[in-house]
């Protein structure tokens, strides 16, 4: 006796219970029976003890098998095995999500935005209220409490590790003391950590969900500034103290590129550009020096922003030499820096940079942006360009398409390009 006949007939049973308009074939029910045959026989060689048919022990889950699989063959043209089944089956449509945040600026037009999810598109912050993407729809999920002092931006950092949690820390302005919000559900609930310390600016980063760091920028004189570090292993909601004390510079920035080996730039009164680094997960500090970049006044090399790392321990590390721009590179995660770029004379102050990998990057100006599509060895100076106030955000998503955030006097403005930062489109709030 055939040693299948048994589900042989739960198949059949299957086959003559489907609707008249979709009875198959004597060839095509001989076709679903070997491939079925032949996944069985796979299974029986590897020696699987389980598998999704259950051929030994459940009648019930072998008719409920066969069904499964005999919908998805009305679908095909030819089935040869199982394998082919399961590629060929079709992929449930799902939504498009809001590709820009043009509806919430729609339904909410007085919201002035401080932070946007740039990345991921699910979180914008503002001075008053927090908006959440959830289901194609911006959902208010401001926590108890919580207000952004518009007119000092600079104050507070917000960070998004994943589509349902944010971490957001705003300092009082009357109390100086910083507050963080963090959620791990898109808002539904808010945990909420105050500081006792004076921090006059406040600076997140984080490497995962769960290992976030924040900068307390303390009060200053004498050349030196005060830093507190602390540090949250469960994504914001309990902080540990790692560090605090009076060292020397004002502090630009923290970011960490793994769990131990964190960088934090510092403008000083120290030849060279300088900065601090922690290999202990910021529990201690060395400060370090770049090397001096030839041809510019030592004195007045000072770093714009923190090191940005890409894959394969590469980086860069913007500074600045009065109206000049110098570009340090690093192939060991920096622990060691080259100063081999071209010195890039600019027409005014330098306000911002930004590098979306190592060949990319972009220097803000008062009057222009320069554009390196090869690392820094040559710019292009795009000059028409929107006189932007206060840039508090850079982000591109692509060489092409970039987004700007610039606040002034309390207001946001959104600048949009779609041609690598030659031409820029205001978006109105």
């Amino acid at each position: 006796m055939d040693r299948f006949m048994k589900e042989d007939q739960y198949v059949e049973k299957e086959i003559n219970s489907l609707p008249q308009k979709k009875t198959l074939s004597k060839e095509r029910q001989s076709q679903i029976l070997q491939a079925l045959r032949l996944e069985h026989e796979k299974m029986e060689k590897q020696k699987r003890k389980k598998s999704i048919f259950r051929w030994i022990g459940s009648s019930v889950l072998i008719a409920a098998a066969a069904s499964l699989f005999l919908l998805l063959a009305l679908q095909q043209n030819d089935v040869k095995d199982l394998g082919e089944i399961k590629q060929q089956q079709p992929h449930k449509q799902v939504p498009a999500p809001v590709e820009t945040f043009n509806d919430l600026y729609k339904d909410h037009p007085d919201f002035q935005p401080v932070f946007m999810d740039f990345d991921g598109s699910q979180w914008a912050v503002g001075e008053k209220d927090v908006y959440h993407l959830s289901n194609r729809k911006w959902t208010k999920v401001t926590p108890s409490g919580f207000s952004y002092n518009m007119n000092a931006p600079e104050t507070g950092s917000a960070i998004f590790p994943s589509k349902e949690r944010a971490v957001i820390a705003v300092q009082d302005p009357a109390t100086f003391k910083a507050t963080v919000y963090s959620t791990q559900d898109g808002g539904v609930t808010w945990s909420n950590v105050t500081f006792d310390e004076m921090i006059f600016g406040a600076k997140l980063t984080a490497i995962n969900e769960n290992d976030v760091w924040l900068l307390g920028i303390g009060d200053g004189g004498m050349g030196s500034r005060g830093q507190y570090i602390f540090k949250s292993s469960d994504g914001g909601k309990k902080w540990d103290k790692l560090n605090e004390g009076m060292t020397s510079g004002t502090k630009l920035d923290i970011s960490f590129i793994d769990e131990k080996s964190g960088f934090m730039a510092i403008q000083s009164d120290y030849e060279g550009a300088q900065y601090f680094y922690s290999e202990d997960s910021g529990v201690t500090w060395e400060r370090k020096g770049l090397p001096i970049y030839p041809g510019i006044e030592p004195e007045l090399q000072q770093p714009l922003s923190n090191p940005t790392f890409f894959e394969n321990g590469s980086g860069v590390f913007p500074v600045k030499g009065d109206q000049s721009f110098l570009l340090y590179e690093t192939k060991d995660n920096g622990q060691t820096w080259s100063a081999d770029k071209p010195v890039l004379k600019t027409d005014s102050y330098i306000n911002k940079v930004y590098f979306y990998n190592q060949s990319n990057g972009w220097l803000f100006t008062e009057n222009s942006i320069y554009h390196t599509v090869n690392g820094g060895e040559s710019w292009e100076n795009y000059s028409d360009i929107p006189k932007f106030p206060f840039i508090h955000e850079i982000h591109f998503d692509s060489p092409e398409k970039g987004q700007i955030l610039s606040i002034e006097n309390g207001h946001s403005k959104l600048f949009t390009t779609e041609d690598g930062g030659k031409s820029w489109t205001e978006k109105s709030f």
